[in-house]
């Protein structure tokens, strides 16, 4: 009994709201939003515009929304029927530039985007706008391929979707698809580091916008090529309006980035080169310990010790087509030991970009 009591009293205390939602010129709005402010009640319009919404006790202010169109509040009187006119006109709050730059009211979006203004861009000692873009946004994973100065630069937007396959984004500069892909020139053996991508060709100076899209529905425009991701590029454009006099402008950017080694590895120093104990002329650390001095460990190239190194005959003077490139000169021993200079290997990596715009 008092269950039922209560379910009566919970049906007496809210109301059924109806109406129609159209526009202006009387036609019907399919999926405008109405709900009940301050709750989470809601319902959106059928087909033909109408609507039916339970408005929970203690409540009295009905909310219209429609993309495109004004926001209206409207407090119930005692007439359960509701019809709603709404206004045409664009509450921007902020425009972000979708696929086929189409310019969407950001919250109207229904996935994620990421907008970056030109002056994050500027003025960056980087001639590869992927890095500028590093640390930008969430979601967005950037690396350079090794650490040369103008190396290729990887851009990974939420995970890698393939073992195989590609995983770079799709890149759109002003409507027209950009070919992002990093040429290996060298082999494993030489290097294996990739070469600069056509990143290079985009001047950050020059960059208006940039909208990275992450949600599957804001790449299926552009098919399976940007299946990981779209990356739109507006770029700067001249005014064609003569009527503003803004006068002849030259902007010059230089820029010089310096790059030098960050970190080296721990090398052992006690076994040379060689395998299995015993020494020889190839790249490997399982050969004799430096402070083995039994000439039985070196053979032939042994010539000696001297304050406890021991002395082998120089590579150069026994190698194939060494005498060739150094005729008729000697080389002396060479000293089986530890050489502490991995560091001189590498040198200070220096990239200048300079950039001219005119307007």
């Amino acid at each position: 009994m008092l269950l039922l009591l209560g379910t009566l009293g919970s049906l007496a205390a809210q109301r059924t709201v109806s109406g129609t939602v159209t526009d202006e010129t009387g036609e019907p709005l399919i999926a405008a939003q109405v709900e009940v402010k301050g709750t989470s009640v809601g319902t959106t319009t059928e087909l033909d515009g109408t609507y039916t919404l339970e408005v929970p006790a203690g409540s009295d202010v009905l909310v219209v929304t429609y993309v495109g169109f004004i926001d209206q509040e409207i407090t119930l009187g005692a007439s359960n029927i509701v019809d709603v006119t709404l206004a045409e006109g664009v509450q921007l709050d902020e425009l972000v530039v979708t696929g086929l730059g189409i310019k969407k009211e950001k919250k109207a979006l229904g996935y994620g985007v990421n907008t970056i203004a030109p002056r994050e861009l500027e003025g960056r000692a980087e001639t590869d706008v992927a890095r500028v873009l590093r640390g930008k946004t969430t979601g967005v994973d950037i690396t350079s391929t090794s650490g040369l100065a103008g190396s290729g630069t990887s851009v990974i937007i939420r995970g890698y979707s393939s073992i195989t396959g590609t995983n770079q984004p799709l890149f759109v500069v002003d409507g027209v698809p950009f070919n992002t892909n990093t040429n290996t020139d060298q082999t494993f053996s030489s290097g294996g580091a990739s070469a600069s991508s056509r990143f290079l060709d985009l001047d950050p100076n020059n960059i208006a916008e940039i909208s990275i899209l992450k949600g599957l529905s804001a790449t299926v425009l552009y098919g399976e090529q940007g299946r990981n991701g779209v990356i739109l590029v507006t770029t700067k454009t001249g005014d064609l309006d003569l009527s503003k006099d803004r006068g002849f402008e030259i902007s010059v950017t230089q820029n010089v980035a310096m790059t030098s080694v960050a970190n080296l590895p721990d090398y052992q120093n006690t076994y040379g080169n060689g395998f299995s104990g015993s020494f020889g002329w190839f790249f490997s650390n399982w050969g004799p310990a430096f402070d083995n001095t039994d000439p039985a460990f070196y053979g032939g190239a042994y010539l000696g010790e001297e304050n406890g190194v021991v002395q082998l005959q120089h590579p150069y003077n026994t190698g194939r087509g060494f005498a060739d490139q150094y005729p008729g000169r000697e080389f002396g021993p060479y000293e089986y030991r530890p050489y502490e200079s991995v560091e001189n290997f590498f040198e200070n990596g220096v990239s200048t970009n300079t950039s001219i715009n005119i307007s």
